[in-house]
């Protein structure tokens, strides 16, 4: 797993801390997703054997069991211990997802990003209409 350091930098600008701490959250959200995914299957394998042994008959289920505590041995690491394992490492991600945040918040909204020349407008901008508070009082200035 990623070493997770959601720190602002302070020889960093605003912009380039706000870029390192969405891409912290962003690998945070990531790593959340794929370890819930291993928990979900871990526990649904679980569930389906634990069933399966359940509706064994008897002379068959004894065998089975036997089978599922030598696999699951109690004093080793197991998948329920991966299980157990991936809820903790659950839980300090979203820790670190609290705490990206927070940092976020202090670095206030992201800066307003000039727009690339690609995008604006051809020509001179468009001369708007001075709404009636703004216009000069009196006749129009004489040009000479």
């Amino acid at each position: 797993m990623t070493n997770y350091n959601p720190d602002v930098d302070a020889t960093l600008s605003n912009t380039e801390n706000r870029d390192n701490l969405e891409a912290i959250f962003l690998s945070i959200h990531y790593d959340i997703d794929k370890i819930s995914r291993v928990i979900t299957l871990l526990n649904d394998t679980h569930t389906n054997w634990q069933t399966y042994l359940q509706n064994l008959p008897t002379e068959l289920r004894d065998v089975e069991t036997q089978i599922y505590d030598d696999f699951v041995p109690e004093d080793e690491d197991n998948f329920l211990k991966t299980i157990d394992d991936g809820r903790e490492a659950l839980d300090m991600l979203n820790a670190k997802i609290e705490e990206t945040r927070r940092h976020l918040a202090l670095l206030g909204p992201p800066a307003q990003q000039p727009q690339p020349a690609h995008q604006q407008p051809l020509g001179p901008p468009a001369q708007q209409p001075q709404p009636a508070h703004q216009q000069p009082l009196g006749p129009p200035a004489q040009q000479p």
